[in-house]
């Protein structure tokens, strides 16, 4: 999430009041090696975005070990990721921004 949920704030006569953010945004963060193909598929998304062909994508993001969820219906690229290069291979780090985030903590499933 982008901010927290919940903020308090205190008046000088030490009442507390918990203020409810409504900002919803949230982050998605997808590390691929560099030699995934994905990496070319989100590239071309961003540079179509960057050249006026602008639109949202889903995002889905399950947890295989659990029941974790986190869900973004308008999603966009923040920027392209920075990427290295070297004797072995890197990964690259690609930011999803979304206007609205829907998640769910959930446990871990007995194995």
């Amino acid at each position: 999430m982008a901010e927290d949920q919940f903020t308090p704030s205190v008046g000088i006569d030490g009442n507390v009041v918990v203020n409810k953010n409504l900002n919803a945004m949230g982050m998605f963060e997808i590390n691929l090696i560099q030699t995934s193909e994905s990496n070319p598929v989100l590239s071309a998304i961003l540079t179509a975005a960057y050249n006026g062909v602008y639109s949202t994508f889903p995002v889905l993001v399950k947890d295989l070990n659990g029941n974790s969820l986190y869900t973004g219906a308008k999603c966009w690229l923040r920027r392209y990721p920075k990427s290295d290069f070297g004797k072995e291979v890197s990964t690259r780090t690609w930011t999803i921004d979304t206007s609205k985030m829907i998640p769910f903590i959930g446990g871990s499933e007995d194995v």
